[in-house]
């Protein structure tokens, strides 16, 4: 008598990829979001203040924000969520914007009226865009391996059930055909 047995170590390495497959929909999610803050249509600006500084590297002002949205009592911050909901985190402008703005504290911040805090400031340093796309292009990168792999774990376990109806012994990737 024959049996499909797999082999556990390629099918752990497998599974450990899957969560990265269910956090796709949010890094998606943040891509079309940044895209969203630079379309003129979509989004809306508002005054913020400035709350904490960071000089990590020359070139850079690493800063905290917060801004109110007319209407709502309620304070917003730079924020993301990708594991869980974080807030107030820090975000890079660049040296001559900060000249501009230090005195006053205060900043030019875009955000969606449909979910605040989805924002950013006017003139954030780097690229936005590009770090999005990189990210959501990296996740995706891996998806697409875990397809693969999913496919490739189904195409082997036919070969090792048509090998086990044929009575023999064959060592595959995932599975392996063995008497018993």
């Amino acid at each position: 008598m024959y049996t499909i047995r797999p082999n556990l170590r390629q099918f752990i390495f497998w599974v450990l990829l899957a969560p990265i497959l269910l956090l796709e929909g949010k890094v998606s999610r943040n891509f079309i979001d940044t895209i969203a803050l630079n379309n003129p249509e979509k989004r809306s600006e508002v005054t913020a203040q400035i709350t904490a500084t960071r000089e990590p590297k020359a070139g850079e002002i690493y800063i905290q924000y917060r801004f109110q949205i007319p209407g709502s009592t309620a304070w917003y911050s730079r924020s993301d969520d990708l594991f869980e909901k974080r807030t107030g985190l820090v975000v890079p402008i660049k040296l001559s914007v900060w000249k501009n703005v230090r005195d006053e504290m205060e900043l030019q911040v875009y955000y969606l009226p449909e979910d605040p805090w989805v924002n950013k400031p006017v003139q954030r340093a780097g690229n936005p865009v590009g770090d999005s796309f990189a990210g959501w292009m990296l996740f995706l990168a891996f998806d697409l391996y875990w397809g693969y792999e999913t496919i490739q774990i189904i195409k082997e376990y036919r070969l090792s059930r048509l090998a086990m109806e044929n009575r023999q012994e064959e060592k595959r990737r995932f599975w392996r055909t063995e008497a018993f």
